[in-house]
């Protein structure tokens, strides 16, 4: 539920920021985390109302996803319910932007050297690395899931709204 969207959230965020900050910190630098602490506190507490307020709680927490180290779980998981929810032009402004998203923070992940990279494995010394085609499939997966998601939360809305119809219509005739 809610609870764990937060949880999930805030974590996956503080994932980010966390591998985003150099060993060899500067005081600078570590102001920076704090303020990426602070912001991931904020982007998961934003997941809390997704479902009220889904596009712009996915547009807020997609925007900060591009300009923060943050990351993009927070749109993608506010996403399915802009779509279940939401005409296609929002649905696909959310979407469009929640991909933006999901690159920058991909871009960010490619980006950082050796143990810093969160797409990787180490065995033996040696470290193995997620390729642009690797990153691009999960991305395509990530999004295809969450609209996915929506779309199915739609149609199960609309087919209970019409069971609800039928039994009232019935009701109503004599």
């Amino acid at each position: 539920g809610s609870i764990g969207a937060v949880v999930i959230t805030w974590l996956c965020s503080m994932t980010g920021a966390a591998f985003g900050v150099p060993e060899d910190y500067t005081d600078r630098q570590l102001l920076f985390g704090l303020v990426w602490f602070v912001l991931a506190a904020g982007v998961a507490a934003a997941v809390w109302w997704r479902t009220s307020h889904p596009v712009v709680v996915c547009l807020t927490t997609a925007a900060l996803g591009i300009l923060t180290p943050l990351g993009a779980v927070a749109p993608l998981i506010a996403l399915p319910w802009v779509v279940a929810r939401s005409d296609l032009l929002r649905s696909v402004c959310c979407g469009g932007l929640t991909a933006l998203a999901l690159a920058a923070t991909f871009w960010r992940d490619a980006r950082r050297d050796g143990e810093n990279v969160i797409f990787s494995l180490s065995s033996e010394g040696a470290h193995s690395y997620m390729t642009p085609l690797g990153y691009t499939i999960l991305g395509v997966m990530a999004l295809a899931i969450a609209v996915g998601a929506g779309l199915l939360r739609r149609n199960v809305a609309r087919a209970r709204a019409d069971a609800e119809a039928a039994a009232t219509a019935a009701q109503a005739s004599p």
